[in-house]
């Protein structure tokens, strides 16, 4: 079939899509949604599964105390992470990757932002994937031993990663970082911040920002938390978590993540 028959065939199955009844209309357009749905969770399964296989060892870096943006301190703050592929000969093949909000540095592999094949192929780069400050890996509300554990920022976690290259790692340079979402925003910290220790930078789905309603939806999601008798005012570690809470929470958050014309 050529292109020009190909488009006859489209534009007659358009045609004959919008002359029939309202109601087979509807049903024939979620059919063809669960279809679409159901073919991008095969895709995404089957990526996951090729990827599940690709591991590496949870690595601990203790960097003292860790200065925070609003004057506070983090004691004995510990930033987590994994090691994936092999460095090359002067160094030059390093990415450093942050994650996205709740993520890991093991998501960040199951998810094939890296991997053999991944968005940074590791069979060519060596990718250094961190917890950020936070995440439950890292030094967190649920690890913190020392006192409350005092609010973080964006700049905050990319300080903690920077000295964790740095100072822990001993690098001076590296070739990129890489990130999305909230790992995206660390990207842009990291550029404007540290221009000279990155040859590339690649934020994606992410702005150099927070919105008007980007702050309302935060907001909707906090007030949904912290409502949960089960919060305990953050102190919730010994019994139940705020299930809810947190569950009320995703759904205002998947409000952001979704086309309603898709």
């Amino acid at each position: 079939m050529n292109s020009l028959n190909v488009e006859m065939f489209v534009v007659v199955s358009w045609l004959s899509y919008k002359r029939m009844p309202f109601i087979k209309r509807r049903r024939v357009s979620f059919g063809v949604k669960l279809f679409s749905a159901l073919l991008a969770f095969g895709v995404s399964t089957f990526l996951t599964m090729q990827t599940s296989a690709n591991t590496s060892e949870l690595q601990v870096a203790n960097l003292g105390t860790c200065s925070l943006e609003s004057g506070g301190q983090i004691n004995n703050c510990v930033v987590t992470y994994r090691v994936f592929g092999e460095r090359n000969a002067d160094a030059s093949n390093i990415v450093l990757m942050p994650t996205w909000v709740n993520g890991s540095s093991q998501a960040l592999a199951d998810s094939n932002y890296l991997g053999p094949g991944g968005i940074v192929d590791t069979n060519k780069y060596q990718v250094i994937a961190i917890d950020a400050l936070g995440n439950g890996s890292s030094s967190s509300p649920s690890n913190y031993n020392q006192d409350v554990f005092p609010a973080i920022s964006i700049r905050d976690m990319v300080t903690s990663q920077y000295r964790l290259v740095t100072e822990h790692m001993g690098l001076e340079r590296v070739h990129a970082v890489v990130g999305g979402s909230m790992g995206g925003m660390a990207c842009l910290s990291f550029a404007t911040r540290y221009p000279d220790r990155a040859r590339v930078v690649i934020p994606m789905a992410t702005s150099l920002y927070a919105t008007t309603l980007h702050r309302i939806h935060n907001f909707e999601q906090i007030y949904a938390i912290e409502a949960d008798p089960l919060f305990e005012g953050g102190d919730y570690y010994e019994g139940q978590y705020p299930d809810q809470g947190l569950a009320l929470a995703r759904m205002i958050a998947h409000k952001t993540y979704v086309s309603l014309y898709t």
